[in-house]
C-alpha cells in the first residue's frame, strides 16, 4: 500500500526523490539564495548615496548639501585640487522657510572679527585671486539637479524683500545650478566683506525652471540664464511686482570709492547673458542701475521667447519683454541682440526707464554677428511711447529681432538636458540598481517554476 501511495505520488518533490532530483533541487535552492543575496548587495550602495552622503564630489559621484555645509575651508580646498577645481553638489530637495544657506557659513558684516576657517567665507577670510589666493578662491561648484523652495511667496519691494538664500561659498566662486527647479521667491546673497571684500565669479543657471522670482542685488561679477523656463508667478504681497527677475549690481558698485583699495576684480555684473529662454510673465525681465560710474555692463539678450500678457487693472503698459536701466542716462552700455521673438500679447520688445527717450552716444547695440543695429521695436516704461535707439547714428535696422509668434507659446516645456540626461551618475546607478533586481528577480520567478 505505501509503495503504490508513492507511485501515484512520484511527481511530489517529497516522496520517492531520486539522486539527480535531488541535485536539482539543492541547486535551485543555492541559486535562489545567490539571487536573494545580489538583490540586497545592489541596493545596498543606493541606500548608502541617497542617505549617507558618501559623495566625493565628482561628476559621477557628486556631493550632498549636508557634505558642503559641514566643509572647513581647508577641506573645501582639498577637495578642489582633488577634482581639478570643479565640485558637483547634488541638490536633492531643498526647502527654507524665510533665510536658506547653500555652504558652509552665516553672513555677519560685525566689524572686529578675525578669520574663522572652520566656514568656507567667513568675515575676514581671504578674497584675493592670483598669487595671494590661499587656494579656495576662483573654483568652481556645480548645484545639480533637485527642486529649491523657498518659504517667501511675495515680497514688498526691491528695497523690502525680507527674504535671501545665502551663497556661502568662497571668493570669486563660480556657481552654476543645472537643471535646478526653484519655487517661491529668492534672493541670492553672499558674504562682501572678506580680506580684501570680494564678489562671486559666476552665477550660472542652465536649464533651470523658475516657479516664482529672483529679485535684488547679485553680489557676482557675471550672471547668466540659459536655457531656462520661466513659469508665470504672482508676487503674493505686491502683485504689481511680479516681475520674473528684478536685478540690480550690489554694493560694490554703490559708490565711485567703493572699489578703491579692493582691487579691480571687485565689480559686479559687468557681464549679463540671457539667452534661448522662454519667458511667460505679466512682466518684464528686469536689469537696472546697471553700468555705474565708470563700469560698462554688457548685456547679452539674444533667441529668447517672451509672452507678457497685462494685468488686471493695469492703467499704463507693463506688459514688455526685457526692461535695461543703466544707472544713469550718461551711463553706457553694450547690448548684443538678436534672434528674440514675443507673444502677439506682449507689447514691445524692449524697454528704458521711464522718462528716458534714448540712451547714451558711448553705448553700442550689436547684433549676433556684431553689426551696429538700431531697435525699433522699443517703449518708455509705464508708455506707449514708441523709440527707436541708435547711440552711433548708423544702425542697421533691427527687424529680425523682433518677430511676432502669433500663437501662444506652448505650456508644456521640453526637458532640458541634464533631466534627460543627468550628470551627477547617480540615477545612472539608480537604474542600473533596477534593472538588475528585475533581471534577478525573474530568475526567482523562473526557478520557482516546476519542472
Amino acid at each position: 500500500m505505501g509503495i503504490f501511495l508513492c507511485l501515484r505520488s512520484k511527481h511530489n518533490p517529497t516522496c520517492g526523490k531520486n539522486k539527480k532530483e535531488k541535485e536539482v533541487y539543492k541547486m535551485k535552492k543555492f541559486l535562489s539564495i545567490l539571487l536573494a543575496v545580489l538583490m540586497l548587495a545592489v541596493m545596498l550602495p543606493v541606500t548608502a548615496m541617497a542617505e549617507e552622503g558618501t559623495g566625493d564630489g565628482s561628476q559621477s559621484n557628486p556631493y550632498t548639501l549636508a557634505q558642503l555645509g559641514a566643509m572647513t575651508r581647508d577641506a573645501y580646498i582639498a577637495a578642489q585640487k582633488a577634482n581639478n577645481g570643479t565640485i558637483y553638489v547634488t541638490v536633492g530637495n531643498y526647502s527654507y522657510d524665510t533665510n536658506g544657506v547653500l555652504g558652509n557659513g552665516v553672513r555677519n558684516d560685525t566689524t572686529g572679527q578675525t578669520e574663522n576657517r572652520s566656514v568656507l567665507n567667513g568675515y575676514n577670510s581671504n578674497g584675493y585671486l592670483g598669487e595671494k589666493n590661499d587656494g579656495a578662491n576662483g573654483k568652481n561648484i556645480v548645484f545639480v539637479g533637485g527642486t529649491i523652495t523657498s518659504g517667501a511667496t511675495g515680497y514688498t519691494d526691491i528695497d523690502h524683500i525680507g527674504t535671501s538664500l545665502l551663497l556661502a561659498v568662497p571668493a570669486y566662486t563660480h556657481v552654476t545650478f543645472q537643471g535646478t527647479t526653484f519655487n517661491g521667491v529668492f534672493s541670492f546673497d553672499y558674504q562682501l566683506y572678506t580680506g580684501p571684500w570680494s564678489q562671486l565669479g559666476c552665477v550660472d543657471f542652465e536649464g533651470c525652471t523658475f516657479n516664482g522670482i529672483i529679485v535684488g542685488a547679485m553680489a557676482t561679477q557675471s550672471l547668466v540664464f540659459n536655457n531656462c523656463t520661466f513659469n508665470n508667478y504672482t508676487n503674493a504681497v505686491s502683485p504689481n511686482n511680479s516681475n520674473p527677475t528684478w536685478i540690480r549690481p550690489a554694493y560694490g558698485n554703490w559708490s565711485p570709492d567703493d572699489n578703491k583699495g579692493q582691487g579691480s576684480d571687485f565689480r559686479s555684473l559687468t557681464s549679463i547673458t540671457f539667452t534661448n529662454n522662454k519667458v511667460t510673465s505679466t512682466r518684464p525681465v528686469k536689469f537696472e542701475f546697471i553700468s555705474q560710474w565708470d563700469i560698462t555692463t554688457t548685456i547679452t539678450a539674444t533667441d529668447n521667447k517672451f509672452d507678457i500678457s497685462k494685468q488686471a487693472g493695469d492703467t499704463s503698459t507693463k506688459n514688455v519683454g526685457l526692461y535695461f536701466g543703466p544707472h544713469q542716462k550718461t551711463n553706457a552700455i553694450n547690448l548684443i541682440v538678436g534672434g528674440n521673438t514675443k507673444s502677439a500679447n506682449t507689447a514691445a520688445m524692449y524697454v528704458i526707464p521711464e522718462g528716458w527717450d534714448s540712451i547714451s552716444e558711448n553705448s553700442s547695440i550689436q547684433n549676433k554677428s556684431r553689426e551696429e543695429i538700431k531697435l525699433t521695436d522699443v517703449l518708455e516704461w509705464k508708455s506707449d511711447k514708441q523709440l527707436t535707439l541708435d547711440p552711433t547714428g548708423n544702425g542697421k535696422d533691427e527687424n529680425a529681432s523682433t518677430v511676432i509668434i502669433i500663437d501662444r507659446p506652448a505650456e508644456d516645456t521640453p526637458k532640458t538636458e541634464p533631466e534627460k540626461n543627468p550628470t551627477t551618475g547617480a540615477n545612472d546607478v539608480v537604474a542600473a540598481a533596477v534593472a538588475l533586481m528585475a533581471v534577478s528577480a525573474l530568475g526567482m520567478a523562473v526557478l520557482a517554476r516546476k519542472k
